[in-house]
């Protein structure tokens, strides 16, 4: 998989060296397609504070023909996510264009600058309303002042998604 590590081992090792390893966990796949974003956007060097675009919005490229083609600066999306119960919960956020930084619960689980962008957010959820924060930002490039970035086309921006949420199936370690 892309932007993942493997480690090979080439000696020889006892049979049982890998019966004290945890058992790697497998997660299931839950529904998130009821998931809407309030997208608000801070232009970097003309703004201070984030202005909401979009509200109950499904996820689309920033820079795309929906959204502000010249845009560069940061994103910010906010969804609620109700639960029943609480368990070991994941959550991925597909694709992104750029960098992402989320935040459950007004709770900052870091920053992921390349796929895969994944979260064990196990311990920031509760029972009821949970209150999910993505801040993206994507390249500075027509903020710069200089003759050949003026003109270059941004790729796709923002949370792109498919957002996917995941419960711990089997290797729980509780």
């Amino acid at each position: 998989m892309p932007y993942q590590s493997e480690l090979l081992l080439f000696d020889e090792i006892p049979e049982n060296v890998l019966d004290g390893m945890p058992q790697q966990e497998e997660w299931e796949e839950m529904d998130a397609s009821r998931l809407s974003w309030e997208i608000a956007l801070l232009e970097q060097g003309k703004e201070t504070e984030f202005r909401t675009v979009r509200e109950d919005s499904g996820l689309f490229s920033i820079t795309g023909r929906e959204g502000w083609p010249r845009f560069s600066g940061r994103m910010r999306y906010r969804t609620r996510l109700s639960l029943e119960s609480v368990s070991r919960l994941g959550l991925d956020l597909g694709r992104v264009g750029g960098t992402a930084r989320l935040t459950v619960n007004g709770q900052n689980l870091g920053m992921r600058i390349c796929p895969p962008y994944h979260w064990d957010i196990s311990e920031t959820v509760k029972e009821g309303d949970n209150l999910i924060e993505v801040e993206v930002a994507n390249t500075l490039v027509h903020r710069i002042r200089e003759r050949f970035s003026e003109y270059m086309q941004i790729g796709p921006s923002g949370l792109l998604g498919p957002v996917k949420l995941y419960t711990l199936k089997k290797g729980d370690r509780q």
